[in-house]
C-alpha cells in the first residue's frame, strides 16, 4: 500500500478515501462529507485530496443527533466533535472485510478546525483500559482472512524532507520476516507519534534514528 506524505488511500464502501496513517489509533475514522462541503463549498471533498471525506448513503444516512453510538468530544478553544460508528466494507488488494469505523464532524460550520481522517494500525489497548466489544483494523483484517497476523511493515523512501513519511506499507508480515527496529529518542526537531509496538505521526515529538532503508513494527 503506497504511503504519500503520511497518507494512504483506501476503498471504504466503494468510496476512495485518503487517510492519515496513525499507529496511536486502532480504528478507521473519516470526516462527514456532507458537513465538509457545507463548510468548504460544493466539490471541496474532491478538490482537497486529503480531506478524508466519506458520504453516508442516502438509504442509510448518518444521524449525528440520535444515533445510539453518538459520542461528543470537547477540545480547548471551544471545538466540539461529534462521532458515530458505522458498519461498512473495507477493500484492500481486491479483498473485502466488514468492519466498524467512525464518522466525525464538528458541531456547527467551523472552517478553522475539524476532525482528521485516520487509518489506525495499532492494536486495542491491553490491561485495565481494554475496550470491550471493539476491534482494531488489523484484527478485522485477520478475522476476514485478508492478512495472516496483526503486524505491519513500513518501508520508507531513502530521503525524507517532510515530517510525514512516504514509502510502502505492508500489512500482515510473515513470522520469518527480518525487521530493523527503531531507536526512538525524545527530541524537538522532528514531529512523530509513538505507541507501544508502533510508530506514527501524531501528538508526541520524537527523533527517528534508523540505519536501514526499511523499518517495521509488530504487535
Amino acid at each position: 500500500m503506497p504511503v504519500k506524505g503520511g497518507f494512504v488511500t483506501v476503498n471504504l464502501d466503494g468510496q476512495r478515501v485518503n487517510l492519515l496513517l496513525d499507529s496511536n489509533f486502532f480504528e478507521i475514522s473519516v470526516v462527514d462529507g456532507d458537513w465538509y462541503e457545507r463548510a468548504y463549498g460544493e466539490g471541496a471533498c474532491r478538490k482537497r485530496q486529503n480531506s478524508g471525506c466519506y458520504f453516508c448513503p442516502e438509504h442509510a444516512p448518518c444521524d449525528f443527533d440520535n444515533d445510539s453510538s453518538l459520542s461528543t468530544t470537547r477540545f480547548d478553544g471551544g471545538l466540539v466533535i461529534r462521532t458515530i460508528s458505522r458498519s461498512g466494507s473495507l477493500e484492500l488488494d481486491g479483498q473485502n472485510v466488514d468492519l466498524v469505523f467512525k464518522v466525525s464532524r464538528p458541531v456547527g460550520s467551523n472552517r478553522d478546525a475539524g476532525p482528521q481522517a485516520l487509518f489506525g494500525i495499532s492494536l486495542l489497548p491491553k490491561g485495565p483500559d481494554q475496550i470491550e466489544g471493539r476491534e482494531s483494523v488489523l484484527d478485522s483484517l485477520v478475522r476476514g482472512g485478508v492478512i495472516g497476523r496483526p503486524s505491519y511493515t513500513l518501508r520508507t523512501n531513502t530521503s525524507q524532507v517532510s515530517d510525514f513519511a512516504s514509502g510502502q506499507l505492508a500489512l500482515g508480515g510473515k513470522a520469518g520476516d527480518n525487521y530493523t527496529f527503531l531507536k526512538l529518542v525524545e527530541d524537538q526537531r522532528r514531529k512523530a507519534g509513538s505507541s507501544e509496538g508502533g510508530i506514527g505521526w501524531k501528538n508526541q515529538l520524537l527523533e527517528i534514528d534508523y540505519d536501514s532503508r526499511s523499518y517495521a513494527a509488530t504487535m
